[in-house]
């Protein structure tokens, strides 16, 4: 995990995703946009992230390794009504009706 923007003051937002690359990319983007940042890269630890701390949004990335990001939604909506969005490559009717349902 990576440590927030510093200097931003816009909301916090917590981006969690294996590839490091789409990681990276998402987190500057954002950064650049003015929002605080904070990275996560395995589900684990964005669930941990998200109880120190709840952030504003979440981004999840819906394929990552042990817990994916649909696990980390369904764990983070038993305690808090954090936004959620969830990425993927998939095209899947299935997965986005259960991602909409979270």
């Amino acid at each position: 995990m990576t440590p927030e923007t510093k200097g931003a003051s816009g909301p916090r937002i917590l981006v969690a995703d294996d590839d490091r690359l789409v990681l990276s990319t998402l987190c500057a983007g954002l950064a650049r946009a003015g929002y605080r940042v904070e990275a996560a890269t395995s589900g684990a630890d964005a669930v941990r992230a998200c109880e120190t701390n709840p952030p504003d949004l979440m981004v999840l990335d819906v394929d990552m390794p042990g817990m994916s990001g649909m696990d980390v939604a369904r764990r983070v909506r038993e305690n808090t009504d954090t936004p959620i969005l969830l990425l993927t490559a998939y095209d899947d009717a299935d997965l986005v009706q259960e991602a909409v349902a979270l």
